[in-house]
């Protein structure tokens, strides 16, 4: 929709922050824990061995070598787009990605998509998520009180 240029571009920088925050996740969490944990390679080793960092790892290593996933990867891909902007903006990227070829909208933007009969769309709403979830949270609590 937005080019391969910048779309490289904008990928490669996600990837970056990822394994900037992957990185040094570890180091700050650690931070003021006294003898508790030595800052040894091996506790080092462990803290970066999650699969979030091993696969921006190799997002980076496939990206900078020019290695493509196979083709039926992309073409699942392809078919589908979620869309995370302001309510506002949400109708013109939806319009974008079905102009695009995309066959299926996952929506977390706080609107109703007007979308052909083709298109499957799954909204998410994320206000009553974080409802139910502080719901669940508060009950716990109170179990735990008494």
């Amino acid at each position: 929709v937005f080019g391969s240029d910048i779309l490289y571009f904008v990928v490669l920088h996600n990837i970056m922050l990822n394994l900037y925050m992957f990185s040094a996740g570890p180091f700050v969490l650690s931070m003021g824990a006294g003898t508790r944990h030595e800052l040894s390679l091996r506790y080092i080793g462990k803290k970066l061995c999650n699969p979030t960092m091993i696969v921006s790892t190799l997002s980076v290593i496939m990206l900078l070598c020019g290695l493509k996933l196979p083709a039926l990867a992309f073409d699942t891909l392809e078919l589908i787009g979620s869309i995370t902007v302001p309510a506002g903006a949400a109708q013109g990227v939806c319009d974008a990605l079905v102009s695009a070829g995309v066959l299926a909208i996952w929506n977390f933007a706080p609107v109703h998509l007007q979308v052909p009969a083709d298109i499957l769309v799954q909204s998410e709403n994320m206000a009553a998520s974080l409802a139910l979830l502080s719901n669940h949270l508060r009950d716990r609590f109170r179990e735990a009180q008494g």
